[in-house]
């Protein structure tokens, strides 16, 4: 796919997202999520058009799209895994799980897989404080983990995923 071709897809994606949320100020961050979660990412041509569309300068959007941990504004693994980085998990253990996936993964938090399969992210509170330490894989909340547990999460879900490409 060629970088017009990206272009085309990513002002696509945000209008359809415009179509289905709307196109006022209260809607942008669905209509960001949708962006990225059809995408993976918000390019910047997506943050474009919907600050053409809601009023918003580009730098607003963008201000929106950085803030939240969910929504990237830069290309990223097919799946993502986040450990938490609340104090809760920190007091639990999760340094030593972040630890265990990079060594799983061969990849540093912040990279993505040399496939593209995967990346590896720290994110704020996931509300499993009370089954600290937790991760999301994707959207699925794993707790109660120790670096060996995660790790075999980990292994055993990139294996499936890599299975399905």
């Amino acid at each position: 796919m060629g970088a017009s071709d990206t272009s085309a897809s990513a002002e696509g994606v945000a209008r359809a997202a415009l179509d289905r949320r709307g196109r006022g100020r209260e809607n942008v961050v669905q209509v960001l999520v949708d962006i990225n979660r059809e995408l993976g990412y918000v390019p910047e041509r997506a943050m474009w058009v919907v600050a053409r569309a809601t009023g918003y300068s580009t730098a607003e959007v963008y201000s929106v799209a950085s803030f939240y941990s969910f929504i990237s504004t830069r290309r990223r693994g097919r799946h993502v895994i986040r450990v938490c980085r609340s104090m809760s998990c920190r007091m639990s253990g999760s340094v030593d799980i972040l630890d265990a996936l990079e060594k799983e993964m061969g990849i540093a938090v912040g990279e993505t897989t040399q496939d593209g399969c995967a990346c590896l992210e720290e994110t704020n509170c996931i509300g499993q404080c009370d089954n600290a330490p937790a991760m999301l894989v994707d959207d699925e909340p794993c707790t109660g983990l120790t670096p060996a547990s995660a790790a075999g999460i980990v292994r055993d879900r990139l294996r499936e995923w890599r299975k399905e490409v």
